[in-house]
């Protein structure tokens, strides 16, 4: 019974200054944050017990109800259209491409968005989707009108979630792809 005494102090030791991090960082300012969503806080007074008042006018502000409202927009866009055109070229590089340099190289040309710091990325689209950008010069060169992309409510939305399309489906697809190839034949 002594060694597993010693046993568990030595576990516990280990695990002690991971837990302690975790309280820290992450356990404490949860229960800070559930304390003072029911409290009038401004750093300089001391907090004020004002129960729901906090999610009452959270519930009515526009700009929340708006920004959910775009999240859940932004979500049906993006997940759905990620997950299939990975696992698309996922399937199409385990079946056609599987040990051909090409797959190699679309493999890693697709993975490189997903690696790039998102201020690049965003310079990126920002560039190709500005008014006198390249996207809109091909659509002049095709004799359309310029669209703006960046400025328009809707296509605002769907510029964003292009955007995060484009970089998320190397990721998707290398773990779609590694999936696939584990599939007993």
């Amino acid at each position: 019974m002594q060694k597993k005494n010693k046993e568990a102090l030595f576990a516990y030791t280990y695990i002690l200054p991971g837990f302690i991090l975790l309280l820290t960082f992450y356990l404490i300012p949860i229960l800070m944050d559930v304390v003072f969503s029911f409290t009038k806080y401004n750093v300089i007074q001391s907090p004020k017990f004002i129960g729901m008042k906090n999610f009452q006018r959270l519930i009515s502000d526009k700009f929340i109800l708006a920004g959910i409202k775009n999240t859940l927009i932004y979500s049906v866009i993006t997940v759905p259209i990620q997950t299939i055109i990975s696992l698309t070229i996922a399937a199409l590089l385990a079946s056609k491409f599987k040990s051909s340099k090409f797959g190699e190289f679309t493999r890693s040309a697709l993975f490189i968005p997903v690696i790039a710091s998102a201020v690049l990325i965003s310079t990126l689209w920002l560039n190709l989707l500005a008014s006198n950008g390249p996207i809109n010069y091909l659509i002049k060169l095709l004799g359309g009108e310029p669209i703006n992309w960046l400025g328009d409510k809707v296509l605002s939305l769907v510029s964003v979630s292009m955007t995060a399309i484009w970089k998320n489906i190397g990721y998707f697809l290398v773990i779609f792809y590694a999936g696939i190839l584990n599939i007993p034949g």
